[in-house]
């Protein structure tokens, strides 16, 4: 369920486990998710850079940055031509906002003048570090809202040094896509060198594009503007899924599903799961907020003079304009044509959405032409409402500052019977990230394949009856090979809690042999158990059930 980079992912780690029977439903009308390249040769939307020009200038709504390690790296370089466009010897830190970034005071009489360096460093040392000793002396209950507010209740007096952290703290919120009242109060932040990334919205290349091409080989299996209703897993061999269409319903049978489907769109509730998913993944999903970053790219014709800084921001003398459309990007030596892109994040940019494109560029113009009035109206502008796309409902995920974000993470991604989950927020600590969106599909594949491929199973693969009856608040299958055979595929059901190296109440068993160990409740764990079988003078297969587990 899903194109983007975790689907994708999916299919390909399937077709090279041999398992080729496989369908992908996409809502949207290209592949590729939040990697999204508006290429300006063509206008088209991710597009192999290989039908396009070498000189086509992808602009990049979505992801632009490839982290310079991983499988999603490695398999780019080594099974694709995809970065003979992108220079791998050009890997820069340049992503990182702070640690590149100029800045520009506006006072309140609107007048613009540029920080100097040393300027800079002055505030960093003394505001900055002083605000972060702060935080970290309070305790831990503190979210960063709340160290923000007695920090400048106690320490500010210069109502220019609030602007300063005001700004700051907008970079997190453009970072994370959320308010600083979602993190704790020792959230980290990026000043100085971090992890290299490789640029990929150059001149030839662009993410999105990039995504439609991996996909070429099974594009055949994808079918677009098929959006998921509804997934009914009552029945543990097979999975049924919903989609809409052209105005019509459609119903697909499968052995397994892979929901990618963005955490946005999971905690809308737009999706009828048949069992409702239980309260484990429900209260990860609260535990997890999904951010909004949104840009405003604009490019000018060739030759046209603007700034070459990397980033910079502007400093405004108010509450009220701070963080909306303050910081700027500029990376026209990858691109061949003047581009500056400015960026907006958390309620910002939720509350921009609902404004008109020419209210937007009025807003924007505002603060790009305080810093530099002689600049010329660009002549391509494209402004981005990820939270408005109902097929997206935001940008990436964050962790929360109450709930462990590990934990959230990873229960989230934890199967539900033959329903497996995947995505950049199913990837901690890989998550927001097209890296990790990349490696959770792969280990949804592979969870698949453990499973298909009877890797659960010792000696028999069971042949599963209809007969169900219900143990311990679980649906129990019946399974039997043949007469004195009994074949216990232990923890394949429902995705049942593991305990014990046995399965609590709600493991398939066979119909021959083990009736008094149900009777008695013990399930498959220890030593009683096994004496019982024995004494039943049945053969027991016992594996593990694909996720590791006995």
């Amino acid at each position: 369920i899903g194109a983007g980079w975790a689907g994708i992912a999916a299919v390909q780690e399937l077709h090279e486990k041999g398992i080729s029977n496989v369908l992908v439903l996409e809502a949207e009308d290209y592949i590729g998710g939040r990697s999204k390249s508006f290429n300006l040769g063509d206008g088209s939307i991710n597009r192999s850079p290989f039908e396009l020009s070498d000189d086509n200038i992808p602009l990049d709504i979505g992801s632009e940055w490839l982290y310079d390690s991983g499988d999603i790296l490695d398999f780019l370089w080594d099974e694709t031509e995809l970065l003979s466009r992108v220079d791998l010897d050009d890997e820069t830190d340049y992503w990182l906002p702070l640690s590149h970034s100029q800045f520009y005071r506006q006072t309140p009489d609107g007048t613009t003048k540029r920080m100097s360096d040393g300027k800079q460093n002055e505030l960093y040392y003394t505001i900055w570090t002083e605000f972060d000793d702060f935080r970290y002396d309070l305790g831990y209950s503190y979210s960063l809202q709340d160290a923000y507010d007695q920090f400048v209740i106690t320490k500010i007096e210069d109502e220019r040094d609030e602007q300063y952290l005001n700004l700051v703290l907008d970079a997190l919120s453009i970072e994370c896509g959320a308010e600083i009242d979602h993190f704790r109060k020792d959230k980290g932040m990026i000043f100085f060198h971090s992890d290299n990334m490789y640029y990929m919205s150059r001149q030839g290349a662009g993410f999105g594009n990039t995504a439609r091409a991996v996909a070429e080989p099974f594009i055949d299996k994808i079918e677009m503007n098929s959006k998921l209703t509804s997934i009914d897993y009552r029945n543990p061999n097979r999975v049924v899924a919903e989609f809409d269409k052209n105005g019509k319903t459609y119903a697909v049978q499968a052995r397994s599903a892979i929901v990618t489907v963005s955490l946005g769109v999971l905690q809308a509730n737009t999706i009828s799961f048949n069992p409702k998913l239980p309260r484990r993944k429900l209260e990860a999903m609260a535990g997890l907020g999904f951010g909004l970053v949104n840009k405003c790219i604009m490019v000018w014709e060739k030759g046209t003079s603007i700034p070459d800084e990397k980033w910079f921001n502007l400093l405004t003398p108010e509450d009220e304009t701070s963080g909306i459309w303050t910081t700027f990007s500029s990376f026209t030596e990858y691109k061949s044509l003047p581009t500056i892109v400015g960026w907006i994040g958390g309620d910002e940019a939720r509350n921009m959405e609902e404004m008109a494109d020419d209210e937007i560029m009025r807003e924007v113009w505002n603060h790009l032409s305080s810093i530099y009035p002689t600049i010329p109206q660009p002549k391509y502008v494209y402004i981005s409402r990820w939270g408005q796309e109902e097929n997206f409902r935001g940008s990436y995920s964050h962790g929360k500052w109450r709930s462990s974000h590990s934990t959230a993470s990873r229960i989230l991604g934890e199967r539900i019977g033959n329903v497996h989950f995947a995505g950049e927020a199913t990837a901690y600590p890989w998550y927001a990230t097209t890296r990790g969106a990349w490696d959770s599909g792969k280990r949804a594949a592979n969870e698949i394949h453990r499973r298909q491929d009877g890797e659960g199973f010792c000696g028999v693969e069971p042949k599963l009856l209809e007969e169900m009856f219900t143990w311990g608040g679980c649906r129990v299958r019946m399974a039997k090979e043949m007469s004195g055979l009994v074949a216990l595929p232990v923890g394949a059901c429902c995705g049942d809690d593991i305990e014990g190296g046995g399965v609590r109440g709600g493991a398939q068993v066979g119909e021959v042999g083990l009736r008094s160990v149900l009777e008695r409740g013990q399930g498959l764990a220890g030593p009683s158990a096994k004496k019982e079988v024995a004494e039943d003078r049945a053969e027991v297969a016992v594996g593990t059930d694909g996720d590791g587990q006995e």
